[in-house]
């Protein structure tokens, strides 16, 4: 009938526009990726913000591997940003080394994008890299993520950075220790 025909004709029109949009959207992310690695701040940096606000995680590896490649820490610590905006699991081995960078913003961005993700992965990572850091800014933005969560290992950290040479740190992890949770409604 020219009902079923019409309506068949529509269906191949709109499933040849979505392939053409995944297409250009690919085309668009391959562009994106190349240009992470551009000596030029002002092309690579969009780019990698762009990769980070995607939502697609086929863009960890590549954003992964450039950050490992790359010396500059300003484009380490974009790299790590749009890891962290991916929240995907497959970015720890480079927020975990994002971490020890030697670049204090980078491990300030490293410690944000850990707290995006679950709040198992955020404890066992921060708990992890806890006793080895020394900076109290890196240590304040520790305390805060670790006080979201409510776990006996959680607050067995926090009572130890109570103690924390840093007068801020040690202030920031006393309140934290004497909230308590927040209930869901």
């Amino acid at each position: 009938s020219a009902l079923a025909k019409s309506c068949g004709l529509i269906l191949s029109l709109f499933a040849f526009a979505q392939a053409a949009q995944v297409n250009m959207l690919d085309a668009q992310t391959s562009g994106k990726l190349q240009a992470i690695t551009n000596a030029q701040l002002p092309i690579c940096l969009p780019a990698i913000d762009a990769l980070g606000q995607s939502n697609n995680p086929a863009v960890v590896k590549p954003l992964a591997d450039a950050f490992a490649l790359e010396n500059r820490p300003v484009v380490r610590r974009a790299i790590i940003d749009a890891l962290g905006s991916l929240r995907s699991r497959a970015a720890i081995p480079t927020l975990k080394q994002a971490l020890n960078d030697a670049d204090i913003q980078v491990r300030q961005s490293a410690v944000a994008a850990v707290g995006l993700l679950g709040a198992g992965d955020v404890q066992a990572i921060l708990l992890e890299h806890a006793a080895t850091e020394k900076n109290p800014a890196i240590k304040r933005q520790m305390v805060h993520h670790l006080g979201l969560i409510h776990t006996p290992e959680s607050q067995k950290a926090l009572k130890t950075f109570s103690q924390d040479k840093d007068a801020t740190v040690r202030d920031m992890a006393g309140q934290r220790l004497n909230k308590e949770p927040q209930q869901n409604p």
